[in-house]
């Protein structure tokens, strides 16, 4: 069950990396766009959060169709079209449901993978407001038996090609840091993580031994999610 972490500050700054706009991504990426939405993008509004240099723009199309649009190229960074290319194979596994954004279509050539996907209405959720804390709580724990009617045998993970990671590879990764801790500055390691170093570590150990069955999102944070009007939840950034 997911719980909330002892004296964690849930409402600081979301990541923000430097991303290309929407006019700066190739032309034949914007042309596909526009086939792909039948109708030629008139208004773009590009969002912030996330280390992707790609852009993330809300398109409008001049029939009103609307969309959002990410896409990257090899000459931004080298590693992210196959974060990309991870995202189209988990989005094609899972389809359509409330709790994410659907993938609409994917272009992937010259080395440059773009994504267009459902708009969603909602913005990033306040997790210092405790309803939204709690209602994404409800909906972490709802997660993972969605995730597995959906896709109830996970394909070998393929991390070079597109295909999926391999979760236990990243708690590893996060283990190790725990050895770490004493360099990283306290605004970003807290007191209570510095001092519960080794319980910490030994349960991401444990979670780095178990078998790789289950196919979930690794990286929930406030950048990745979206909140309704209504006060669902939906996650994003599947890559």
């Amino acid at each position: 069950m997911a719980v909330r972490a002892p004296r964690l500050d849930v409402s600081g700054p979301r990541a923000v990396g430097v991303r290309v706009p929407y006019p700066g991504i190739p032309q034949r990426v914007r042309d596909w766009v526009d086939d792909v939405l039948g109708s030629p993008v008139v208004s773009t509004t590009e969002q912030v959060g996330g280390m992707s240099p790609g852009n993330a723009t809300r398109v409008v199309c001049a029939d009103g169709t609307r969309a959002f649009v990410k896409a990257v190229g090899e000459e931004l960074n080298p590693d992210s079209p196959n974060i990309y290319r991870r995202e189209v194979t988990v989005l094609g596994l899972l389809g359509r449901h409330e709790m994410w954004a659907a993938l609409l279509a994917s272009y992937d050539a010259d080395g440059w993978v773009a994504l267009v996907l459902e708009d969603v209405d909602g913005t990033h959720p306040d997790l210092s407001d405790d309803a939204a804390m709690d209602r994404l709580l409800a909906d972490v724990d709802r997660l993972p038996a969605v995730l597995d009617e959906r896709v109830p045998v996970v394909p070998a993970p393929k991390p070079d090609d597109g295909g999926l990671n391999d979760l236990r590879a990243g708690f590893e990764k996060w283990a190790a840091a725990f050895s770490l801790l004493d360099e990283v500055p306290r605004d970003l390691a807290p007191q209570w993580l510095v001092e519960g170093a080794d319980e910490y570590g030994a349960r991401v150990r444990a979670m780095a031994e178990q078998p790789f069955e289950h196919l979930v999102h690794w990286d929930i944070r406030n950048d990745n999610l979206l909140q309704r009007p209504d006060g669902s939840i939906v996650f994003v950034d599947w890559g």
